[in-house]
C-alpha cells in the first residue's frame, strides 16, 4: 500500500524557497544590527576629523563645540547641523554638516568657514559615478578654499558636463551655508 504525502508535492518548492527567504532576511537583519553601530562610529570619527581639517586644528581638546540645527533656506538646501568652535573666547570657525541628493544617491559633506571665508569642502560619503559626480566633488575644495563667503562660486558646469544633477544641489547648499554663516554674529 502506497503511503500518502501530507503536503502536496506542488507546495514543497514554494515552502522551501519561503523558508530560505526568511532565513536570509533574518541573517541580513542580524548583520545590520551588528554593523550599524560601527558604521555610525566610523562616520562620527570622519566627521570629527573633518572639523579639525577644515579649521586647521590639531585637536578638539579644550574646544567648545556648539551644534545647532539650521533653519530656513540653509536647512532646505540640506544642512543638517551648524557646528561652531570656540576656544578661550576666540571663534575658531564654523562647519556645516550637509546631506544632499546627487545623481548616484546621497552625498554627505562638510563645508567650513572662518574669518568670512571658506576654509574648505570635505566629502564624508557619496556613491556618485567616479567620472562625473566624483570628479566634480573631488575638485570643489580647491575651487572654494580661501574664497570670501560672499563671493560668487567658481564651480562651472562646462568642466563637468553631465554632472549637473550632482552639481546643482551641492552648489545650492554651499551658497545657503555661506549666506547663513554671514548672518551669524561675530564672524
Amino acid at each position: 500500500m502506497k503511503k500518502k504525502n501530507k503536503i502536496p508535492q506542488m507546495l514543497l518548492l514554494p515552502l522551501f524557497l519561503g523558508a530560505v527567504c526568511l532565513i536570509s532576511s533574518a541573517a541580513l537583519i542580524g548583520v545590520n544590527a551588528l554593523t550599524a553601530p560601527r558604521i555610525a562610529e566610523v562616520e562620527l570619527e570622519k566627521q570629527n576629523k573633518g572639523y579639525m581639517e577644515l579649521l586647521g586644528l590639531s585637536s578638539l581638546t579644550g574646544v567648545n563645540k556648539v551644534e545647532e540645527v539650521p533653519t530656513g533656506a540653509c536647512a532646505e538646501a540640506g544642512a543638517k547641523a551648524r557646528v561652531s568652535f570656540v576656544k578661550d573666547g576666540t571663534n575658531l570657525g564654523v562647519v556645516y554638516d550637509v546631506t544632499v541628493g546627487g545623481y548616484g544617491g546621497e552625498i554627505k559633506f562638510q563645508v567650513g568657514f572662518k574669518d568670512r571665508k571658506y576654509t574648505g569642502f570635505l566629502v564624508v560619503s557619496h556613491i556618485e559615478t567616479p567620472t562625473y559626480g566624483g570628479v566634480l566633488l573631488a575638485g570643489i575644495n580647491d575651487q572654494i578654499k580661501g574664497l570670501a563667503a560672499d563671493d560668487e562660486l567658481p564651480i562651472s558646469l562646462t568642466d563637468y558636463a553631465g554632472a549637473t544633477i550632482t552639481r546643482n544641489p551641492v552648489v545650492k547648499a554651499l551658497k545657503a551655508c555661506a549666506a547663513d554663516y554671514l548672518t551669524m554674529e561675530g564672524v
